[in-house]
């Protein structure tokens, strides 16, 4: 695995995701273990319909695999 390619497309797909989900960031940068790649993200909302901080979104629960 190319980790340094695999970092530039993680950084790429935050500010992707970014552009269509407000207060989306990574907590951390992303792990890299043999071939599994892990990250923390953190979605805050806008308070105007769900709390601030709404730690339950789908989004949060989302895992994609290669």
């Amino acid at each position: 695995m190319d980790e340094a390619a695999v970092l530039k497309s993680v950084k790429e797909m935050e500010q992707s995701v970014q552009e269509y989900v407000p207060g989306y960031r990574l907590r951390t940068d992303a792990i890299i273990d043999g071939n599994q790649v892990t990250i923390f993200i953190e979605v805050e909302g806008a308070g105007d319909y769900l709390p601030t901080y709404s730690g339950n979104l789908d989004i949060m629960t989302a895992a994609g695999y290669v």
